[in-house]
């Protein structure tokens, strides 16, 4: 498996957005969940059609909602903390995406009732 970042290399403006969104995103899906959300976020920094790095997908306009203000999960995201054990299993699976890189291919989720093509994980589908 590919070396993404090592611990001494992990950006924490990185870890911050990544933990967060996927927190935000999937806390009710588990680790599995979270991952693959994770590893959207990371397949679209490689990606030439979004922005280069993961601060900027995941603030992107129009991308992840949970980013804009009027969401219901923007404030308390901003709030979390690791007394939260959801957020601290979103910032333990943060931290093994950006060792060991993305679990898929994918590029979007959506909620599974959404579209009728992708794979189902939980309550989203990925494409």
């Amino acid at each position: 498996m590919r070396t993404y970042k090592t611990e001494e290399t992990i950006n924490n403006d990185d870890l911050h957005y990544l933990s967060r969104t996927m927190w935000a995103e999937a806390r009710g899906e588990g680790r599995l969940g979270m991952k693959h959300v994770g590893s959207v976020i990371l397949n679209r920094v490689r990606d030439g059609r979004f922005r280069s790095t993961i601060k900027g997908v995941c603030l992107q306009d129009r991308q992840f909602s949970v980013w804009s203000r009027g969401n219901a999960n923007y404030g308390p995201m901003q709030r979390v903390n690791t007394s939260d054990s959801l957020y601290r299993l979103a910032v333990e699976v943060a931290r093994e995406l950006l060792a060991d890189g993305p679990i898929n291919n994918y590029l979007y989720f959506e909620h599974r009732s959404m579209r009728s093509n992708g794979r189902i994980i939980g309550n989203h589908r990925f494409r």
